[in-house]
């Protein structure tokens, strides 16, 4: 198996491994729920990049490509949920977010069905290519980037305002998850727009700087914190 795709299996497995870790740490907390999912989503994301990769035929082929654009089309909606809750709730999405977010949601898993999203597929492992239909790619793009956009909004938002360890856990997030986020769009949505797959491996190897900071956040600052105050 290619290098890299055995790294990608890696970093999947990592990510898997932290949206657990966060669920089952407090499994009814909404901040808990929302951003074990979006790990998640993350993991399956990778973990379809690294097959997408490595499949020799074209059987199955196109589930497979469904499946990584649709679990990367997840991403950003339980980011923008996530928003909302971590730290603290600011302000809790109305029910025209909630229809909104319902909306595109089905509307980028429609886009992202290959009868619309994929012209054709070049298979040539470990350089698998899919030719895009642009169209649809645009708009899958569009909503994508619009739930990020204000994700961030609502993050940057409470980082403002915050103080002390509030801003401290806004600051792992944003750093960690804006890293994973710039690299992951460049490499993995606006490379494929312009015909550019030979790159798509690299965009999910900066989620793990997201799992370090995660780790930093869950484990050395809360240690070294409670420390301070004994």
């Amino acid at each position: 198996m290619d290098w890299k795709n055995i790294i990608l299996i890696l970093v999947a497995g990592l990510n898997l491994g932290s949206s657990l870790m966060v669920y089952f740490k407090n499994p009814k907390s909404r901040i808990n729920i929302y951003y074990a999912s979006f790990v998640f989503w993350v993991s399956v994301w990778i973990f379809g990049v690294a097959l997408f990769r490595s499949i020799e035929t074209e059987t199955g082929v196109h589930l497979l490509i469904y499946a990584y654009y649709g679990a990367a089309a997840l991403i950003p909606i339980f980011f923008y949920l996530f928003s909302f809750y971590f730290p603290y709730s600011k302000r809790l999405p109305t029910t025209k977010i909630k229809i909104l977010v319902w909306v595109g949601t089905i509307a980028i898993l429609i886009d992202s069905l290959p009868i619309f999203l994929v012209k054709d597929v070049v298979l040539n492992p470990p350089n698998n290519i899919v030719i895009l239909n642009l169209a649809s790619y645009l708009i899958y793009s569009v909503i994508f980037l619009t739930f990020t956009i204000f994700a961030f909004k609502n993050l940057a938002e409470k980082l403002k305002e915050s103080k002390d360890f509030a801003k401290t856990q806004l600051r792992c997030i944003v750093y960690g998850s804006g890293i994973a986020y710039f690299f992951g769009i460049l490499f993995n949505l606006i490379y494929p727009f312009f015909g550019d797959y030979t790159m798509i491996w690299l965009g999910p190897y900066f989620t793990v700087v997201m799992i370090i900071f995660l780790d930093y956040l869950l484990f050395f600052y809360n240690v070294t914190a409670r420390m301070s105050h004994r």
